[in-house]
């Protein structure tokens, strides 16, 4: 495991599954985990903030000193050459030095090229982070946009506690890029295996915002649009670590 994977021991089903769709069903906190394990509901922590209060992360200064060196503005057949994929708690993310993320705080992963490729990198890396943080809400609160999605998302993973084991979660295995402006991306991601039959698609949105990629989540809470299933990968771009 790599040094940017520590303090990364945690993934809460309840987050993952959901937020991943590995089993077609997508609100947080409201999903039957890969093995049919229900949901755990954690006890409300009595000393946090409202949701709609828990954006202390918005304080953090853009992405200022960061280096990714990709300039390429047109949509990628493949990806990013120099790709490295790295185990954090029990996904397999991807990490580009031309295109980012190049600066990793705790289980913050910023800095991305404001390019397709940038943006590629920043919506698989979000998508999956956003439920590996301990605690829960940091990804969230730093790297996705401000607004109602942002704040349903948060009081979901305050209400979640539960774990998904190594083997249980989907990984990236495709994508395919829905449209591209400097300014919004929409990606659709694949995960699971095409062995196994589990491959499903579905939509993640990223917008430039404070210097860097962060994750748009919708107003019901969800990083990405309800999942579809797929026989296989034809038309999309083989992109994953397993």
């Amino acid at each position: 495991m790599s040094e940017r994977a520590t303090g990364e021991r945690r993934l809460p089903a309840g987050t993952a599954a959901a937020v991943l769709l590995v089993a077609g069903i997508a609100v947080l906190g409201l999903v039957l985990a890969l093995t049919g394990r229900p949901s755990r509901s954690a006890a409300p922590d009595a000393g946090s903030a409202p949701a709609a209060t828990a954006a202390a992360g918005d304080a953090v200064p853009p992405a200022t000193g960061c280096a990714p060196r990709d300039t390429d503005p047109s949509l990628p057949q493949e990806p990013p050459a120099d790709v490295t994929w790295s185990v954090v708690s029990t996904a397999v993310l991807p990490t580009s030095a031309a295109a980012g993320p190049t600066r990793f705080e705790g289980p913050v992963a910023r800095c991305y090229a404001r390019t397709p490729r940038g943006a590629l990198m920043a919506a698989v890396n979000l998508f999956y982070r956003v439920g590996l943080a301990a605690p829960r809400t940091t990804v969230a609160q730093r790297q996705v946009v401000a607004g109602p999605g942002r704040d349903e998302m948060i009081r979901q993973l305050r209400q979640v506690d539960e774990q998904v084991r190594p083997g249980e979660l989907a990984q990236v295995a495709g994508y395919r890029f829905v449209s591209y402006t400097p300014d919004t991306t929409v990606v659709t991601l694949v995960n699971g295996s095409a062995a196994a039959g589990s491959l499903k698609s579905l939509d993640v949105t990223v917008q430039w915002q404070d210097g860097d990629w962060k994750l748009v989540a919708r107003p019901d809470g969800w990083t990405s649009t309800p999942a579809t299933s797929l026989h296989s990968l034809v038309g999309f771009t083989p992109f994953g670590g397993v």
